[in-house]
């Protein structure tokens, strides 16, 4: 019905009680719309009901039941009236209006609508993380803004898109049982990784019970105690994590792995990796390579590709042959968003001396020292010694050979852990392989010079090369001497 006709039916109305009182008398409309200013409130909230086309000479009072009904309303001129409720705590208050005439004999009646308000949670609050992006394992403080008092909170997840790997991968929890699963009155259950939180009308924070391992969306359950009602809060957080930094990683031979398990050390000119056991599906992964003695470059050296990880072990091969001892840096970034650090443990793969080398017999030029061994194309920070093979007698002493790069850049380390690739293993002090001390002759040239000492027969040495920082040794050739 228009309004002009409300309008209309009102001042007729009023003309006629002007005339006709105290002989007859008109009753107020009973028809005048009426609807909720918000037909949900929260608990023990007020609300409000409009009365459209309400008339001046009439007034209005709000009831549940007839014998109680509010206080009463008015307006001076036709519109809109609006009266509050009191404090609603029932889950459905169901609300009419009486309209009674301001005058003698003071005629009412109850206008016919009747206006239901349901009494719920509040699904609007804001959500604000403490932070975005969490270390990895750290738990996760939410703050609910001014949290309904009465209600209780706490922080869910559903499975599925950005959490879709198993639970075990996202939190660190031991047993999936121990997550708590919330029923939703449509669509799929929820996940519940916190305790109960009860709000009181103020900021409430929020901790997850376990840290998270990747990416997640969590969302905020409520469970009001007041009406039994419970809701999702409408905010969705998306929380970053970083990539687990904590992995334990050992380097491997891409060859025969029988021959490098007992040695310790990599071949010259082999082809080599690191391995971790423990890598993130979610995260990918390279090796940089780092300065073991001296500054560390300007530039970033990358000796491999990135690969990516598997949520299990992981192989992650050199593009480079092992020519030299090598400090390795695996750097871990995840494959989504460029959230990344470089792994705690660094690698070291210590490398046997090279064995590509010319041997040539000589004159000394003492006739009282014997014949010399030449050895070309000496490798730089390596003790070079020969030893008899009919007598398995060392020559002494060494020669150590290396280039002139300065006090500071002689030697790669000081103590070096060395370990192969063992799928059981765990590092121990029993890999912690001390450095030789530097003995013997020191030759800068390009050519390593072995005296083999008087000789009374044609004999046969083999030539043996050590690292001076890590102790490995080989045997790198055998050479015969005639007499």
């Amino acid at each position: 019905m228009a309004n002009e006709n409300y309008l209309l039916r009102g001042v007729r109305n009023t003309l006629l009680d002007m005339l006709l009182n105290p002989v007859a008398v008109t009753y107020p409309l009973f028809d005048l719309p009426v609807q909720a200013v918000n037909e949900m409130v929260l608990y023990d909230s007020t609300a409000a009901l409009v009365i459209s086309n309400s008339q001046p000479d009439v007034t209005y009072q709000l009831f549940e039941d007839i014998d109680e009904p509010g206080k009463a309303y008015h307006t001076d001129t036709p519109g809109e009236l609006t009266i509050p409720t009191g404090k609603l705590t029932k889950q459905v208050h169901a609300f009419r209006v009486k309209a009674t005439k301001m005058y003698p004999p003071f005629r009412s009646n109850n206008l016919y609508q009747v206006v239901n308000i349901r009494v719920g949670v509040n699904v609007g609050l804001e959500v604000i993380p403490q932070k975005t992006v969490l270390n990895y394992s750290e738990k996760v403080v939410l703050t609910v803004k001014n949290a309904q008092k009465g209600a209780w909170y706490s922080v869910v997840y559903f499975a599925g898109e950005i959490n879709a790997l198993p639970p075990k991968q996202l939190l660190t929890v031991d047993n999936e049982a121990d997550l708590e699963t919330i029923l939703m009155p449509a669509g799929p259950a929820a996940f519940c990784i916190s305790k109960k939180f009860l709000g009181d009308n103020a900021d409430l924070q929020l901790e997850t019970t376990y840290g998270l391992r990747e990416d997640m969306e969590l969302r905020v359950f409520v469970d009001d105690a007041n009406t039994g009602l419970t809701g999702l809060l409408n905010a969705a957080v998306i929380i970053g994590v970083m990539p687990d930094i904590s992995l334990p990683a050992v380097w491997y031979s891409q060859q025969s792995k029988s021959r490098y398990n007992k040695t310790g050390a990599a071949d010259y000119g082999s082809a080599a990796g690191v391995r971790l056991k423990l890598s993130q599906s979610s995260v990918k992964y390279r090796l940089r390579l780092d300065a073991m003695d001296g500054p560390d470059t300007k530039t970033d050296i990358y000796l491999s590709d990135w690969v990516n990880g598997v949520a299990g072990v992981l192989d992650i091969p050199l593009i480079e042959l092992t020519t030299e001892d090598m400090l390795l840096t695996v750097i871990a970034e995840k494959v989504i968003r460029p959230l990344g650090a470089a792994l705690t443990q660094r690698v070291v793969i210590p490398v046997y001396p090279a064995h590509d080398k010319t041997f040539t017999v000589v004159d000394s030029q003492d006739p009282q020292a014997g014949k010399t061994i030449k050895v070309g194309n000496a490798q730089s920070g390596i003790l070079y010694q020969l030893r008899n093979t009919a007598t398995n007698e060392l020559i002494v002493p060494p020669v150590f050979y290396h280039r002139n790069y300065g006090i500071g850049n002689t030697r790669i380390c000081g103590d070096s852990k060395a370990a192969s690739f063992d799928e059981n293993a765990v590092m121990s002090d029993d890999w912690w392989i001390k450095s030789l001390f530097v003995v013997g002759n020191s030759s800068t040239d390009d050519e390593v010079l072995l005296p083999v000492g008087p000789l009374t027969a044609d004999t046969s040495f083999e030539v043996i090369a050590t690292k001076s920082t890590t102790g490995f040794s080989k045997i790198i050739g055998t050479i015969s001497v005639n007499f």
